[in-house]
């Protein structure tokens, strides 16, 4: 772990160096990517509606899109005023993205919104929560991996977009 701090820091990786500060962040990080959700959510449960038929199941239509979008949508009012905002984002990670795909409505925000609920999953401390049960901070160093994960996933995906451009026909002829 001292190689990996060392290499960081000739990298020029930002340091951590008040935990505190950065658990703030990560607070008002989840409650600003809660709200996000809870519109996405919502505007997606509330046309689900119109736009599915419903799932026959046994015997009776429901509509399975919109309650699983007011799910989603329960789930980021959860991360918005921190009840239980570890779970729900744990369970926001595993369940959006395939909620995005299910519904025709993936692109890049799901795909780079899994590893930021992972992110804060892992971070929270219990800061700007309705329960007020703060944790002790993560130290420095956990965030820095975190903060680390997050760059190299990113920068992976902004890799495969490039690669992605460069093999698209409409891309290439200069249609989009």
């Amino acid at each position: 772990m001292r190689f990996l701090s060392k290499a960081l820091d000739r990298a020029g990786f930002p340091r951590i160096d008040d935990p505190e500060a950065e658990a703030r962040k990560v607070a008002v990080l989840r409650v600003v990517v809660g709200l996000l959700l809870a519109w996405r959510s919502g505007v997606i449960a509330y046309d689900a509606v119109y736009y599915f038929d419903p799932t026959s199941l046994m015997g009776r239509p429901l509509p399975l899109e919109a309650i699983a979008g007011w799910m989603q949508c329960a789930l980021a009012w959860g991360l918005v005023f921190g009840i239980v905002p570890r779970t729900c984002a744990v369970l926001l990670m595993l369940t959006h993205a395939a909620f995005s795909i299910w519904t025709g409505t993936y692109n890049l925000g799901p795909m780079l919104l899994v590893p930021i609920l992972g992110a804060m999953a892992v971070l929270d401390s219990g800061k700007l929560t309705v329960h007020g049960r703060v944790r002790q901070p993560p130290p420095a160093a956990a965030f820095r991996a975190v903060y680390l994960i997050l760059f190299l996933a990113y920068a992976g995906w902004s890799f495969q977009a490039v690669l992605y451009h460069v093999r698209d026909p409409y891309w290439i002829e200069g249609r989009t």
